[in-house]
């Protein structure tokens, strides 16, 4: 996991007066974030990316900071602090930088660039909202990026980054959502056809594509039921609907929903509306919370309906 350094928290007031005990709360706080992205990570050490390497920084730059590291007291936090894995600059290419509250923000904008979380000391008096805005001199998009000042905000920051409005915030493109669909990046419970990286839809529908794909990853997530059923989906995706008895029972109408998942065949049947003339057909196994991702594209035939 990626962490990007928001350099602005170093701005707070309160970092002046810091004492070596200040110092060490703070640090303290940053060292928790990143132990729980390691343990939620198969317990691979998290990459902190900063614009010149945040612990010399520290050091040159803050003699309250200094002093805390030669204490006794704070040598295990020290210790550990040195260990993470500091990488600079930000971004290895010159990409936009963009602006929080009339302050270059270099740290935010490599947080948008790269898809990563920011994370910033949990200095007194700074602001500890998780969701930041930046914005660009060049155009008037709101972008959000996700700003960690402690370890309590992982549940936060995963409905963040499922999130629809995140998604789409990163995906211009039919070939960016292919993509993404390749690479598990934002629907790790998805499961997509064979022929998904063959889609052709016009781009009207991509919008409306990753709106339904997030509503039914963060279905699969729904903690608080042992056991998923088609009426706890409905209640996310109320125009989710089954294949009727004389779907099932046409072997051409079967075979137009029955899509290949790595060689295995799988029907698709039950589907969700893109507009009036687009559907997307899915399979959902309950049990292991997974979702099969089949036909997207224009309403096939019915009994009373003739499609594409």
């Amino acid at each position: 996991m990626i962490f990007c350094f928001n350099e602005l928290c170093l701005n707070a007031k309160s970092v002046k007066t810091l004492d070596c005990s200040g110092w060490g709360k703070a640090l303290g706080y940053f060292l928790k974030i990143l132990n729980q992205a390691k343990e939620s990570n198969n317990n691979t050490t998290p990459e902190l990316r900063s614009e010149n390497g945040l612990m010399q920084r520290l050091l040159s730059e803050y003699k309250q900071f200094a002093n805390m590291a030669n204490t006794k007291d704070y040598h295990d936090i020290y210790s550990l602090f040195f260990r993470i894995n500091d990488k600079s600059p930000y971004m290895e290419k010159d990409e936009e930088i963009f602006w929080y509250h009339d302050e270059s923000a270099k740290g935010l904008s490599a947080a948008y660039h790269l898809d990563a979380p920011a994370i910033s000391f949990a200095f007194p008096n700074i602001d500890k909202a998780p969701l930041v805005t930046i914005t660009s001199k060049h155009d008037t998009i709101a972008r959000k990026v996700f700003n960690f000042t402690n370890e309590e905000q992982f549940k936060s920051y995963d409905l963040f980054y499922r999130g629809a409005d995140h998604c789409q915030s990163h995906i211009v493109s039919l070939d960016h959502l292919k993509s993404k669909a390749k690479e598990h990046k934002y629907w790790e419970r998805l499961v997509f056809s064979d022929e998904f990286q063959k889609l052709e839809i016009e781009k009207k529908y991509i919008s409306a594509i990753i709106n339904k794909l997030c509503i039914l990853n963060n279905f699969l997530f729904i903690d608080t039921i042992d056991s998923l059923s088609f009426n706890d989906l409905r209640n996310v995706l109320p125009d989710a609907r089954d294949e009727s008895g004389s779907v099932r029972n046409d072997k051409n109408k079967m075979e137009s929903r029955t899509k290949s998942f790595a060689g295995n065949e799988v029907a698709c049947l039950l589907h969700t509306n893109l507009d009036k003339s687009y559907r997307l057909y899915f399979k959902v196994e309950y049990q292991q919370r997974l979702i099969y991702i089949g036909y997207i594209g224009k309403h096939l035939d019915t009994g009373r309906h003739k499609g594409n």
